[in-house]
């Protein structure tokens, strides 16, 4: 009787053990063969390790449940991108088949996960695994597609959002620099001109040009000191398709003219494209321009 007691004692030990881990049995829209009976029935076996949530995933049934294929671990950075808990792991499931470390796993409802790879225009699902075989296959399929994009977008709108709100605390009140001596409606549209030709093949659009220079500083010959050209600074705002819309990045741009040895001649150049701080931040909003 006292045998019984304490085998009884340590079954409900064990069993609490099991029940602290959360445990769920899901079907995937793919076969997991690797090192055993192919199966689509699946145990998902959850844990915290160091603040992160891991998912090892195992076979339902027989005598190898508790085998591991592998396990997903939380991405942070996927996760803070897509709004969502994302997993990301590496492991073979099947002869030629694997999951790789680029693929990610969201949770879609409560009883589902995909499986898919993200690409910035196109992402593709590889897998998907739910309560039933019938929810599985549908997940798999366009149901599942239209939800990861609808994942994706809405974390890349959150992110935009939060660049754009992190741009008004740090550059919101940016502006330009009042224009130097050397500034001129004319001036002004030939610094700009020269620097179209250098720039416009990044993309970027000039929205606003202030020649920040009083005076040409004359350059020589570093070995003769003969006069070989002059030059003056110009501060841009340009606008780009890689940054948030109504926003501005500065560049201060070096314009030279060449001495042909009688005098200055010749088409202004831009040689020279850097950021700078001593204008202020390298940001600015295009509403604070022109004023």
């Amino acid at each position: 009787m006292k045998t019984k007691s304490v085998l009884f004692f340590f079954t409900l030990l064990l069993s609490a053990s099991f029940n602290s881990i959360a445990q769920n049995v899901y079907f995937c829209s793919e076969a997991f063969t690797a090192g055993v009976k192919p199966t689509n029935q699946l145990l998902f076996k959850a844990k915290d390790e160091g603040g992160k949530k891991v998912i090892s995933v195992q076979p339902a049934k027989g005598m190898m449940k508790m085998f591991s294929f592998g396990t997903f671990t939380q991405d942070e950075q996927k996760t803070k991108d897509l709004g969502v808990d994302a997993y990301t792991g590496s492991f073979q499931y099947a002869e030629g088949k694997s999951i790789s470390g680029s693929d990610v796993l969201v949770q879609v409802e409560n009883d589902a996960f995909v499986l898919y790879t993200p690409d910035k225009s196109n992402p593709t699902v590889k897998m998907a695994f739910a309560k039933d075989e019938a929810s599985a296959k549908e997940w798999a399929g366009d149901k599942g597609l239209n939800k990861i994009k609808e994942i994706e977008k809405a974390g890349k709108e959150k992110a935009k959002a939060a660049e754009i709100a992190q741009y008004e605390k740090d550059y919101g009140n940016s502006t330009m620099p009042k224009p130097g001596k050397l500034h001129t409606a004319e001036n002004a549209a030939k610094a700009k001109k020269a620097i179209e030709d250098r720039i416009l093949r990044d993309g970027g659009t000039i929205q606003q040009v202030v020649i920040v220079s009083d005076d040409w500083d004359i350059v020589r010959n570093k070995k003769t000191g003969i006069v070989v050209g002059r030059q003056f600074y110009t501060l841009i705002a340009e606008t780009h398709p890689n940054r948030p819309e109504g926003w501005c990045m500065k560049f201060l741009c070096n314009i030279y003219q060449e001495h042909d040895g009688t005098d200055f001649s010749g088409a202004w150049k831009c040689t020279g494209i850097g950021q700078t701080l001593n204008y202020g931040p390298i940001m600015i909003p295009v509403r604070n321009l022109n004023k």
